[in-house]
């Protein structure tokens, strides 16, 4: 179901920025510096650093809309680990096989999330590192380990970088 996913935003990556936070994020990949907006506060910097490496790799490569698509793939790429990852969360939560599957495919299936996988944003990306995190901080608490418990905090502190607002996800875990 990821490798769908992914193949299906793959192609519709978009070319050009479309609103102020797309362009203040493509500022920050030429010149991170919060107190210009380049990205807006509060800078995002694990997203911008990411999309610096994609973002010089397309210009390397002469893909168009490098710029877009350098920020774009991160949340096609991300979304498609949405869905193993979801499935890790419901799976903690319940324990049921089959009941974590349905969850995910109706998760999956909203139009908000095809769509946000298709924007040059770190909506996208944020979502599923905190679910991540979440996955994990639920099973340090259903089948306590401390691994799992180091590893969600970390998870955790990882997708404050890349979307800052995480945080209200994973906190309560």
């Amino acid at each position: 179901l990821a490798v769908i996913f992914l193949i299906a935003h793959l192609p519709s990556l978009p070319v050009t920025l479309d609103d102020l936070d797309g362009i203040n994020f493509a500022l920050g990949v030429r010149d991170f510096d919060v107190t210009r907006h380049q990205p807006h506060p509060p800078g995002y910097p694990i997203f911008i650093a990411l999309s610096k490496i994609s973002t010089r790799a397309f210009t390397a490569l002469g893909i168009e809309g490098a710029e877009s698509r350098g920020l774009a793939i991160w949340s096609a790429l991300l979304g498609a680990l949405l869905i193993p990852t979801l499935f890790a969360l419901f799976r903690a939560l319940d324990g049921s096989i089959r009941r974590a599957w349905w969850a995910t495919l109706l998760s999956t299936a909203a139009p908000l999330v095809w769509f946000t996988a298709l924007r040059p944003l770190s909506d996208m990306p944020g979502l599923t590192v905190a679910v991540l995190a979440q996955a994990l901080l639920v099973r340090s608490i259903t089948a306590p380990s401390r691994r799992h418990l180091v590893a969600g905090a970390l998870v955790a502190g990882v997708s404050i970088g890349i979307r800052s607002q995480s945080f209200i996800l994973t906190l309560p875990l």
